[in-house]
Order: structure tokens, then C-alpha cells, then sequence
């Protein structure tokens, strides 16, 4: 969906603009949780995602590599 990918894009590249967001990261490659397990390696952090909530299968939610699907990171102060 382009249209789709159109959004999520103007979205990312406006929160960027605005220093609203310390980085993202597409899905692309491995689904959400190795997405979030990269992030997490780069940064030094740890992460919890017990209570990740799956709408139907919870592998394809974790390991899933639809498009239009991005993890960002926020800095504390731009959390509201």
C-alpha cells in the first residue's frame, strides 16, 4: 500500500524534523522483535516486551515483515 508507506514516511520524516525522535528503524528485515532487539544492542538498553498485545498470531505480530511498519525511540522529555 503506497499510499500507506507515503504516510508512515511524511510522519517519520515531520517527528525527525521537529527532533521529536531519536531514531527509527523499519521492520523489513526480521519483524518487529528483531527490530526492537537491534535497537536495543545499539543502544546498550534492554527491553520487555511481555506485554506486547497480538491481534491474532503473535508470530506473525513479533516476526511478521509487512510494510509500512516502523519502531521509533523518544527521548524522556518527548514523552507525554
Amino acid at each position: 500500500d503506497l499510499a500507506l508507506e507515503r504516510k508512515l514516511q511524511d510522519v517519520l520524516v515531520a517527528a525527525a524534523e521537529a527532533r521529536l525522535v531519536s531514531s527509527a528503524h523499519d521492520c523489513s528485515h526480521g519483524g518487529l522483535a528483531v527490530t526492537v532487539a537491534e535497537s536495543a544492542f545499539q543502544h546498550g538498553i534492554g527491553f520487555d516486551g511481555s506485554e506486547i498485545a497480538a491481534a491474532g498470531r503473535r508470530d506473525a505480530t513479533l516476526f511478521g515483515e509487512a510494510a509500512s511498519r516502523a519502531v521509533v525511540s523518544v527521548s524522556p522529555a518527548n514523552v507525554s
